[in-house]
């Protein structure tokens, strides 16, 4: 079991949430999530709004969004509603 697991992800959605192009990937990160107690997502704002094949997790699953200044404003009202702290880097 881990503290913290930090992923990254080939696309994140506010309703499908975090989504993968790959099986493997998909079943890693949900099974490290699972051991995890805090989960961190570190993306940049292009994959904020696309979604990829595979379902990971919903977004209220992560603890911590960390992306940058270009992320739109609606989504990180949304994540932060769900309970998720956005961190965006400058």
């Amino acid at each position: 079991y881990a503290k913290v697991c930090i992923l990254g992800t080939d696309g994140m959605d506010l309703h499908r949430g975090l989504t993968d192009n790959s099986y493997e990937a998909a079943n890693i990160a949900k099974l490290l999530m699972k051991r995890s107690k805090k989960k961190i997502l570190v993306c940049d704002s292009s994959k904020i709004g696309h979604i990829a094949l595979i379902p990971v997790c919903g977004i209220g699953e992560l603890d911590y969004i960390v992306t940058d200044s270009e992320v739109p404003k609606d989504f990180v009202e949304k994540a932060q509603a769900e309970g998720v702290q956005v961190l965006i880097a400058h």
